[in-house]
């Protein structure tokens, strides 16, 4: 079932975003697949968005508006594809209207699903596909479409609802059956391990030992000449990471941690993980880290202590007459740890960062000053708008990295230029780097499971 509607939510039930009327067909599709991602949980499938032009009342051609479900194991489904359904329904297969908004039951009589020996319409079960006359209006019905998960109906398959209520959905002798081996999706490119390796050994000049000794990062391969994409986030200062898809950000999360663990024990590296959203609660438990931050509060704390942490390394280096924290290390036995800041979405501080003025200052200073002394952030959004990125925040960050967004304007807010809503591939990625002026595309993999599980263990072993 959705989860509890959040506050970010609740704002989109029932009315349209600010400024629909001006937002592109792209737009509009990209806001009806943020909402699905606020609604849905693990065990839903994931939503594409097609629109089609069918004659669906008569003779008189119209635009169909369907949500293509993306199964994550062998299910095949029917050609009607898949639905939404009550858990549960009435024993004549009707639900109580009365209980639902006026806005939204006028869907539950187009899309009900008819019983095709007694032709009868079936309510608790709705075709995930609506009918409108325009592209505009077909996206705007599916964004309030999706306001019946709130109200008792769970994402489902119809073979599924067939193999519970049998009497409601009777089997047909004639009916075809799918090929469960097919899958048209993207494969996923897992092979980052075997990247970082490569690089590793084949990298031998006096440049490339020096960043090993640093903060590594292995993107991937430079699309246009081949060459490995490395970063040294000593260098970068801060890393920023865009895109529009929670999965892939995580996925490319975990590879660039997986270069900072492959070159680092505990006793060298650091994480202090501001984990909003849940992305890095499968693994910031066994890293042993700093801190795992949730709240807003725990947020305005954990900055708080990062700036004392700041001045405190200062005053260190001050006393030992070092520039540094490379400086320091090189001299001292008593090494000084690096700390890398990973944030899961910057949209989670638009709120505190606007009202919250000392919090802001701080943040800016560490993120400004905090590179001597060897801290350092690296953060993400799948929400990268004027107001989630305004040029405050994106100053601090001199590497960004734009995975495919929705449109054009998003491109610019990240890379300064338009071009990442062109990206071809999922695992392709433009990498924008300030002081260079230069924007390249990337073509990145994510890191195996197992692969990742072996770097915790050697990285808490160590």
């Amino acid at each position: 079932m959705a989860r509890e509607a959040s506050k970010e939510l609740k704002e989109l039930i029932g009315k349209l975003p600010d400024g629909w009327d001006k937002m592109s067909l792209e737009e509009k599709i990209w806001q009806v697949d943020h909402k699905w991602r606020l609604l849905s949980t693990d065990d839903m499938y994931d939503l594409e968005i097609s629109f089609g032009i069918k004659s669906f009342r008569d003779d008189e051609k119209s635009v169909r508006a369907c949500f293509a479900l993306v199964p994550d194991g062998d299910h095949q489904f029917t050609d009607g594809g898949s639905c939404f359904a009550i858990p549960n329904p009435a024993a004549n297969g009707q639900v109580n209207k009365s209980k639902f908004p006026k806005y939204l039951r006028g869907f539950i009589d187009e899309c009900a699903i008819t019983d095709w020996e007694t032709d009868k319409s079936l309510t608790c079960a709705l075709y995930s596909s609506i009918c409108a006359d325009t592209f505009e209006e077909g996206a705007e019905k599916m964004f309030f479409f999706l306001d019946l998960l709130t109200y008792g109906y769970e994402m489902t398959e119809i073979e599924w609802y067939e193999e519970k209520h049998p009497d409601l959905f009777p089997k047909h002798e004639d009916e075809d059956e799918e090929d469960d081996d097919e899958d048209d999706g993207e494969d996923v490119k897992d092979d980052g391990m075997e990247t970082i390796k490569e690089w590793d050994e084949t990298s031998t000049s006096t440049d490339a030992q020096a960043m090993k000794a640093n903060l590594p990062i292995v993107l991937g391969k430079r699309k246009e000449s081949g060459e490995y994409a490395v970063l040294n986030l000593c260098s970068a200062c801060g890393i920023l990471m865009a895109g529009m898809d929670d999965f892939f950000i995580s996925e490319l999360y975990e590879s660039v941690l997986a270069s900072l663990l492959y070159y680092h024990s505990r006793k060298e590296l650091l994480f202090l993980f501001i984990d909003t959203n849940d992305m890095f609660f499968e693994y910031s438990e066994r890293l042993n880290c700093l801190e795992t931050v949730a709240g807003l509060e725990q947020s305005k704390k954990t900055m708080q202590w990062l700036w004392n942490e700041m001045e405190r390394r200062y005053a260190v280096l001050t006393k030992a007459k070092c520039r540094t924290i490379q400086d320091f290390n090189s001299d001292n036995t008593n090494k000084m740890p690096f700390i890398v800041v990973c944030i899961s979405d910057l949209e989670d501080w638009v709120d505190i960062r606007e009202k919250d003025k000392d919090f802001t200052r701080m943040w800016m200073e560490v993120s400004q000053k905090g590179r001597a002394v060897g801290i350092h952030f690296i953060a993400a959004t799948c929400h990268p708008t004027a107001k989630v990125l305004p040029s405050s925040v994106t100053a601090n960050f001199p590497v960004r990295i734009a995975q495919k967004l929705p449109n054009a304007n998003q491109s610019k807010i990240v890379i300064n230029k338009e071009g990442a809503e062109k990206l071809e591939s999922d695992y392709e990625m433009y990498l924008y780097d300030i002081p260079s002026g230069k924007a390249e595309i990337v073509e990145w993999q994510g890191t195996r499971d197992e692969d990742f599980e072996e770097l915790i263990n050697k990285y808490k072993k160590e």
